[in-house]
């Protein structure tokens, strides 16, 4: 038994390669542009020991992601070094092989690629000397090509035409190895914080948004910046180029102003209360201000792709305003309050001896003023505010009326300076003399 174990490690008898014929890294890591080198010794199993005499090489050969084809039983991939083959154009120039057929077998890459990251396979045929009998290896080195992120870029998720209060998805995407572990945003520069994400998100977009926006991704070997794409979100809204008080006859400009729109708008539609009422080429849309014509106006812009409405503005007819003064003869203190009453119920409280609202049904009542000072207070006599409604025509009334109460040192004075129209609907037309139907308030003249 002990000779037994004796013969089996004689000299002679160590000619195969359990580990395999060469000695390389199981695995190496290179960067875009650089010079891979892959160290490659042979083995000395490969060695005789007893003649000291080499194995015979038959064949050596370099591949890219080699794959064993079973009917050829033998590999094949991207050739980057094979003496008696071309290697692949892709490789032509960049590739050296550094070793021989002795001792050394390295391979020299230059400017590596991206596209170059996998798995690097020695393939070796050899025999030993005055025998057919063939041994075949395929030694595979794993090379982690890393790669900044490269043609970055920023993609419009959700369509080219962007309305405001849409949802709107800006991606950025790039080539990567290792993949792309942050992402930064830029809006007109200006860093957009807590946006780390591929994707940045407007559920609601609005115009105030609208911008160029860029990206800049990074992995752990560093980073690039996209170029910038501009968001321009479509606003349209509608506007009231006229004066801020409406009366009666009066000529209403709206215009529908739409921020961007690509293609152009080809058509404005107009709504009174949510109802459809006209459809013009123009943005521009004007009508005299009746009461029919009153409430609340929006407009639709229409282009090839789509159309988007405006938020209402509205339309009223308005009367003119009351102005109340209450007036003080002397006051000794001076007055720091005054208190307005309607219906003898208190209705507002000013600093001002003046008070102002719009002559309106509602308004109408007795009115009266109370000044206060340090020591007390005094009230004056009320006055009638009328608004009349009559059938007819309009009729502008200016009333002045002066009530003055003296009592010790306060003069109380309420004077009502009356500038209101009268602003009715028409009403069946009046029968026998139109004159005799028409209705005045008390005053010193009549202004038709």
């Amino acid at each position: 038994m002990r000779c037994l174990i004796w013969l089996l490690f004689l000299p002679g008898f160590l000619c195969y390669c359990v580990q395999g014929p060469v000695e390389v890294p199981k695995s190496l890591i290179a960067w875009t542009g650089a010079c891979l080198s892959i160290p490659c010794r042979y083995q000395s199993c490969l060695l005789n020991p007893i003649r000291t005499n080499k194995l015979i090489i038959n064949s050596l050969a370099w591949y890219l992601n080699p794959v064993f084809d079973p009917e050829k039983k033998d590999f094949s991939g991207t050739v980057l070094y094979k003496p008696s083959a071309d290697i692949s154009p892709a490789f032509a120039g960049r590739v050296r092989f550094l070793g021989d057929l002795e001792r050394d077998c390295s391979l020299q890459l230059s400017d590596l690629r991206a596209s170059e990251n996998g798995s690097y396979g020695l393939r070796l045929i050899t025999s030993k000397p005055g025998k057919q009998q063939e041994e075949k290896w395929m030694t595979e080195i794993s090379v982690n090509v890393m790669d900044a992120p490269k043609d970055a870029h920023v993609e419009l998720v959700t369509g080219s035409q962007i309305q405001e209060g849409t949802t709107v998805v800006l991606s950025c995407s790039c080539r990567a190895h290792p993949p792309v572990s942050s992402y930064t945003w830029y809006r007109n520069g200006q860093h957009i914080p807590a946006q780390t994400q591929q994707e940045l998100r407007f559920d609601r977009i609005h115009a105030d948004q609208s911008g160029s926006y860029h990206c800049e991704p990074q992995n752990r070997v560093g980073m690039s910046e996209s170029p910038a794409i501009t968001v321009d979100v479509q606003e349209v809204q509608i506007t009231l180029k006229t004066p801020q008080r409406i009366r009666e006859g009066d000529a209403v400009t709206l215009k529908c102003s739409v921020g961007n729109s690509n293609p152009p708008v080809t058509k404005y539609t107009w709504y009174k209360d949510n109802s459809q009422y006209q459809e013009t080429q123009e943005s521009v849309l004007t009508f005299p201000a009746t009461e029919e014509r009153s409430g609340n106006h929006s407009c639709a812009a229409q282009n090839a792709i789509g159309y988007r409405r405006s938020p209402p503005v509205s339309v009223a007819m308005q009367c003119d305003v009351v102005t109340l003064k209450c007036s003080v003869g002397s006051s000794n203190p001076p007055v720091t309050k005054y208190t307005w009453y309607k219906d003898n119920s208190q209705d507002q409280e000013t600093q001002e001896s003046v008070l102002t609202f719009p002559a309106t049904e509602q308004r109408s009542g007795n009115r009266s003023c109370a000044a206060q000072n340090a020591i007390g207070y005094r009230r004056s006599p009320p006055v009638a505010v009328a608004m009349q409604w009559p059938c007819g025509d309009c009729y502008q009334i200016q009333t002045p009326i002066i009530v003055g109460v003296v009592i010790g040192d306060l003069v109380f004075t309420l004077l009502l300076i009356a500038g209101v129209y009268h602003c009715t609907k028409r009403c069946s037309k009046p029968t026998g003399n139109s004159e005799d139907q028409k209705v005045y308030m008390n005053m010193p003249g009549r202004v038709n």
